[in-house]
């Protein structure tokens, strides 16, 4: 690639001595950068540049230390960036908006500002453990994002770090993180969250909205949950606390999964039974979820699953069943059928599992082919070593209609 470099601007102010020069831009191609007398900074990337691309080390000379404010936002056709050793700062939105898929946060950056690298395709970010100061937001939005390698020793997850990533499914909390800020979760797509035993504030909003979180495990370290912390997490079943209660925000477990339970282990203080701040709490143990359709929770003893109008001998569609374990403690000895006398009629697909680990969950799937007219019931039964909940029953429904010829 041919480099052009051009010094195309002279900035001077004047001083109580006279005229004296104050900075220097220039470019050399694909970048504008600034000239601060000691030190390089980028400031813009023409927006033709496309793939991969370096920036260089030095210009003239001197060092380049930092990606300037919006330098390379909206450039989506760069997927690419390779950072020199000599870069300490990227700038808020330098990246924003940008085609890259991938980024490695060389040792010598040691501040990363406000939405670096918001709505980027970025899938994997590698943080250094020399960058110790984040803006807010820096990673927000990146709906590609899969994975995150954090250094062993950061202590901080910054406000609304990786809110709205939505491709994050996993995540364990780096073992001496503190403290969680503010929305750094929200609405991502994480179903497990592994937090580690030096944790002690989980601040306003952090994990709010991750609709596919369904069991959380707090250590005996967490102090303090602030407002709205987990709150519409609607399929959060339950949370468990190793500890003693902590100080608790308004809503935090607001609008989560039905039937939403707090379990608490023996000898834990200031916890209280059978409601804990308006929520129900238990011991540790096994607990039963039942979902329809993958959406909204069943009832034991209240709650039916209806086929329909189907003419005889033919089949539905299947309805799915999701059995999750929202307990504590591994949910066993699971046996599905179906009793009554139009039984035979409802077609049920057992899964084979027959144990689920907490917070894991099975399918299974429930036809309907009726045998004769009218209305068609059987109670759908589903054992296990849930103490309240075995047998958990759902009534089964349909009404076999005959084809008029």
């Amino acid at each position: 690639m041919k480099f052009i470099k051009n010094h195309i601007l002279l900035l001077t102010v004047l001083s109580a001595t006279g005229w004296s020069p104050l900075l220097l831009a220039g470019e050399l191609y694909p970048f504008t950068y600034v000239d601060h007398g000691p030190t390089i900074s980028i400031s813009a990337c023409d927006v033709m540049a496309t793939g991969s691309i370096s920036i260089p080390a030095a210009i003239d000379g001197k060092p380049v230390t930092a990606i300037n404010k919006g330098a390379f936002y909206s450039r989506i056709n760069i997927t690419g960036i390779t950072l020199p050793s000599s870069v300490t700062m990227i700038g808020s939105d330098a990246f924003h908006s940008t085609g890259l898929t991938e980024i490695l946060i060389p040792p010598s950056v040691i501040s990363i500002e406000d939405r670096a690298f918001a709505s980027s395709n970025l899938s994997r970010i590698t943080i250094s453990s020399s960058t110790t100061n984040f803006g807010v937001s820096v990673f927000s939005f990146c709906r590609n994002l899969i994975k995150v390698s954090f250094p062993v020793d950061t202590t901080y997850i910054a406000s609304g770090m990786f809110s709205g990533c939505t491709a994050l499914k996993s995540i364990a909390i780096p073992p001496q993180v503190t403290h969680i800020d503010r929305g750094a979760f929200s609405n991502s797509g994480l179903r497990r969250v592994i937090l580690n035993s030096k944790l002690t504030r989980i601040d306003v909003g952090a994990f709010r909205e991750c609709f596919n979180l369904t069991t959380v495990t707090f250590p005996e370290s967490v102090a303090t949950l602030g407002n709205d912390a987990f709150s519409s997490c609607t399929q959060l079943a339950s949370v468990e606390f190793l500890g003693d209660a902590p100080r608790l925000g308004r809503g935090v477990f607001g609008n989560c999964g039905l039937g939403f339970k707090v379990f608490f282990t023996r000898g834990s203080a200031r916890f209280t039974m059978p409601f804990w701040y308006g929520y129900p709490t238990s011991r540790p143990a096994p607990d039963i979820a039942v979902q329809r359709n993958r959406a909204s929770y069943l009832i034991d003893g209240q709650h039916d699953v209806k086929f329909g109008n189907v003419i005889l001998g033919k089949r539905t569609l299947p309805q799915t069943l999701t059995i999750r374990n929202a307990g504590t403690r591994k949910l066993k000895n699971l046996a599905i059928s179906a009793v009554g006398r139009n039984s035979p009629e409802f077609i049920i697909k057992v899964p084979v599992k027959v144990s689920l680990e907490p917070g894991d969950a099975i399918e299974l799937e429930v036809r309907f082919k009726p045998a004769g007219r009218g209305k068609r019931e059987a109670t759908l039964v589903i054992q296990s070593n849930d103490t309240d909940e075995s047998p958990f029953e759902i009534d089964l429904v349909g009404k076999g209609l005959a084809l008029i010829e």
